[in-house]
């Protein structure tokens, strides 16, 4: 199975919480990552993770270039479930995937 994520926002990096998420998918199949946005870009560089590519994408761009990927994972981590929602919702909607399954901490 070939697996997208798209990783957005520092507070995903730096909590660990996309290495995580990378570490469990990659265990399922073969995973592509990358960055969507450019806010975690330092991040990605502090915690020393190369796994995740880091173009200058915004999220929707990020998934859409995943979309041949049988499933497209967003990892990030909104402050709150409203703008989880919210974000999931926009980048759903301005993307070509057709499986796109957005993942946070406090929904896992």
């Amino acid at each position: 199975m070939r697996i997208g994520v798209v990783v957005h926002g520092p507070e995903a990096v730096y909590s660990g919480f996309a290495q995580r998420v990378l570490d469990v998918l990659e265990d399922h199949g073969e995973v592509e990552a990358r960055l969507g946005g450019t806010m975690a870009r330092c991040a990605l560089f502090d915690v020393g993770e190369h796994r995740v590519k880091t173009l200058n994408e915004m999220p929707s761009e990020s998934a859409t270039a995943l979309s041949e990927c049988d499933v497209v994972v967003l990892a990030s981590q909104s402050k709150t479930h409203q703008s989880a929602f919210a974000f999931g919702r926009m980048v759903s909607e301005n993307s070509s995937c057709d499986v796109l399954v957005q993942v946070e901490p406090e929904m896992c």
